[in-house]
Protein backbone atom coordinates (compact mmCIF):
# COMPACT_ATOMS: atom_id res chain seq x y z
CA UNK A 1 0.00 0.00 0.00
CA UNK A 2 2.92 2.39 0.98
CA UNK A 3 4.27 1.86 -2.48
CA UNK A 4 0.98 2.90 -4.03
CA UNK A 5 1.08 6.13 -1.99
CA UNK A 6 4.42 6.88 -2.73
CA UNK A 7 4.18 6.46 -6.47
CA UNK A 8 0.93 8.90 -6.42
CA UNK A 9 2.90 11.60 -4.78
CA UNK A 10 5.72 11.34 -7.48
CA UNK A 11 3.38 11.32 -10.20
CA UNK A 12 1.76 14.62 -8.76
CA UNK A 13 4.81 15.87 -8.74
CA UNK A 14 6.05 15.06 -12.13
CA UNK A 15 2.87 16.72 -13.62
CA UNK A 16 2.43 19.50 -11.92
CA UNK A 17 6.02 20.33 -12.92
CA UNK A 18 4.91 19.81 -16.90
CA UNK A 19 3.10 22.64 -16.68
CA UNK A 20 3.16 22.88 -20.64
CA UNK A 21 1.83 19.78 -22.10
CA UNK A 22 -1.73 18.68 -23.20
CA UNK A 23 -3.80 16.52 -21.21
CA UNK A 24 -3.15 13.13 -22.48
CA UNK A 25 0.16 13.69 -22.37
CA UNK A 26 -0.11 14.77 -18.63
CA UNK A 27 -1.92 11.24 -18.28
CA UNK A 28 0.27 9.32 -20.41
CA UNK A 29 3.38 10.66 -18.21
CA UNK A 30 1.40 10.08 -14.59
CA UNK A 31 0.66 6.23 -15.33
CA UNK A 32 3.95 5.93 -16.72
CA UNK A 33 5.66 7.79 -13.97
CA UNK A 34 3.62 5.71 -11.29
CA UNK A 35 4.38 2.48 -12.83
CA UNK A 36 7.75 3.10 -12.77
CA UNK A 37 8.45 4.66 -9.30
CA UNK A 38 6.22 0.94 -8.18
CA UNK A 39 8.83 -0.84 -10.29
CA UNK A 40 11.95 0.68 -8.51
CA UNK A 41 10.06 0.66 -5.17
CA UNK A 42 9.79 -2.81 -5.74
CA UNK A 43 13.49 -3.44 -6.17
CA UNK A 44 14.78 -2.16 -3.72
CA UNK A 45 12.14 -3.96 -1.15
CA UNK A 46 14.29 -7.32 -2.95
CA UNK A 47 17.13 -6.04 -2.49
CA UNK A 48 15.94 -5.14 1.46
CA UNK A 49 14.41 -8.65 1.60
CA UNK A 50 17.41 -10.36 0.93
CA UNK A 51 19.36 -9.44 3.46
Amino acid sequence: MGHILIAAAVSATVVTASDGLENWQRTILSLVTIYFTIFILNIFQKCRDKR
